[in-house]
């Protein structure tokens, strides 16, 4: 596996999800969560919200939601390591090396 379980973990800990989101969609705070309108659906009424205690994002009118991970995949259309590669520069993060063993597979 090129991403460690361990480094997924400090990447998630140290981007709050509404900062990742806040790039594509206007976030207003709505108690302890941030409510926006949906970047997948046109709207007039905020239904996307993000709750960084919970470190996931809900999209009521599309019915999806996910991590930073899925966000950056579905709004950006790429993979999941390029999403990974993207936030960790966001963060500032080093990506792990990956060993000539793990490149063949």
């Amino acid at each position: 596996m090129r991403f460690s379980p361990q480094f997924l973990d400090d990447l998630r800990a140290r981007l709050p999800v509404s900062e990742v989101v806040r790039q594509r969609v206007q976030l207003k705070k709505a108690g302890r969560e941030w409510k926006g309108l949906s970047p997948f659906n046109k709207e007039r009424t905020p239904s996307f919200f993000v709750n960084d205690d919970k470190a996931m994002w809900f999209d009521f009118s599309s019915g999806q939601n996910g991590t930073i991970f899925d966000f950056v995949m579905r709004t950006e259309g790429v993979s999941f390591p390029e999403a990974v590669e993207r936030l960790a520069g966001m963060a500032g993060m080093p990506l792990p090396k990956v060993s000539p063993d793990e490149d063949a597979r």
